[in-house]
C-alpha cells in the first residue's frame, strides 16, 4: 500500500485498519441522535464492588442486545515509526457490523480503494487492493489476532477494542475493578468509568503478551428502529488504539446508525467480494497447517 509516496509497512497497514473505532478527525463529528454524551468521565474513586461492576456489565449487555447492526462513515488516522522516521496518514473509512460476528471495513483515499477487511463468523479476510499484485488473505475466525500483522483486523478484535462486544457469563471481575474474558485464546480486559460505560480495553495473547489497547470516549446514542430513543444503545464516537510496536490508530465515526441503511449481505460474503474486487492472489492462512501468516 502506498500513500503520499511512502510504502506503508505491513504493521502500519494492519494498524491502519485493525485497531478500531474513532479519532480526533479534522472535521467536526456529527450524530443523528444529537451531540455526544458527557465524555471523559473520571475513573471511579476506588474500584467498584463486584455488585456494582456486575450491574454495569448487565446494563451494557442489555444495550448491545438492542444493536443488531452498526454502520458509519468515518476518518481513520494512523501513525507509525520505521527506519525513515515517523509517519502519519489519514484515510476515509466505511464500517459495517452485523452482530454477533459479521464485519466489513472499507478504507479509501480520494475515492480509491486501498483495503477491504471483514469476516462472516467462520472466516475473516483482508484485501490489499493497492498491492502489486493485489491480494486477499483469508484466515480462520478461531485463530484470533495473535499472529501479528493483519491479525488485529479480526472482527472480534475490532468489536472488543471498540467496546461493542457483549461480555459473556464466563467473564470474571478482577480486584482492580475490571472485567476479563477470553475469546479465541485472546484475553479481553475492560475498565468502566464512573458513568458505567466502557473506558478502555486491552487485549493479550495466550502467553499474556499485550496485543493492543484502546481508550473510548464521546459516547452517543445510536438510532435503532422500533426502539424508544431513551433505550438506544450507546457507542463511542472516538477510539484511540495502540499496539506495543508503537503504532497508533484513531478513527472518528460520523453519524453511526443502527438502521442498516447501507448494509447488504454481499458485504460479508467472501465469494461476492472476490467477484467484485478481483484480487490477483488469494492466500489462505491457517494455524492448523502450520502457516502463520506474514509479519511486520
Amino acid at each position: 500500500m502506498v500513500l503520499r509516496g511512502h510504502r506503508v509497512p505491513f504493521f502500519a497497514a494492519l494498524a491502519l485498519c485493525g485497531l478500531l473505532l474513532h479519532a480526533c478527525a479534522p472535521k467536526a463529528l456529527t450524530s443523528g441522535s444529537g451531540p455526544p454524551l458527557p465524555t471523559d468521565a473520571p475513573p471511579p474513586a476506588q474500584p467498584p464492588s463486584n455488585e456494582t461492576l456486575m450491574g454495569w456489565i448487565n446494563a451494557r449487555n442489555a444495550e448491545l442486545a438492542r444493536l443488531q447492526v452498526l454502520e458509519s462513515r468515518g476518518v481513520l488516522e494512523f501513525r507509525w515509526r520505521d527506519d525513515q522516521g515517523e509517519h502519519f496518514e489519514q484515510v476515509d473509512a466505511d464500517l459495517y457490523l452485523a452482530f454477533p460476528d459479521r464485519a466489513a471495513l472499507r478504507l479509501s483515499k480520494l475515492g480509491e480503494k486501498y483495503f477491504w477487511a471483514g469476516g462472516d463468523g467462520a472466516r475473516w479476510w483482508v484485501f490489499d487492493l493497492h498491492a502489486k499484485p493485489s491480494r486477499v488473505e483469508v484466515f480462520r475466525d478461531e485463530d484470533g489476532p495473535h499472529r501479528g500483522g493483519f491479525g488485529l483486523l479480526e472482527p472480534g478484535c475490532i468489536r472488543a477494542l471498540a467496546g461493542i462486544e457483549r461480555i459473556p457469563e464466563s467473564a470474571e471481575c478482577t480486584a482492580e475493578g475490571c472485567v476479563r474474558w477470553i475469546r479465541n485464546g485472546v484475553t479481553r480486559t475492560m475498565r468502566f468509568d464512573a458513568s458505567g460505560l466502557p473506558a478502555s480495553v486491552t487485549l493479550a495473547d495466550a502467553e499474556g503478551k499485550l496485543v493492543a489497547s484502546s481508550t473510548l470516549r464521546d459516547f452517543v446514542s445510536v438510532p435503532v428502529d422500533n426502539i424508544a430513543m431513551g433505550a438506544w444503545p450507546r457507542i463511542a464516537l472516538r477510539t484511540e488504539a495502540k499496539a506495543p510496536e508503537g503504532g497508533e490508530v484513531k478513527l472518528a465515526l460520523d453519524a453511526p446508525s443502527g438502521r442498516a441503511v447501507r448494509i447488504k449481505p454481499s458485504l460479508f460474503d467472501l465469494e461476492s467480494l472476490l467477484k467484485a474486487l478481483h484480487p490477483d492472489e488469494v492466500i489462505t492462512r491457517s494455524k492448523r497447517n502450520g502457516v502463520v501468516g506474514p509479519t511486520p
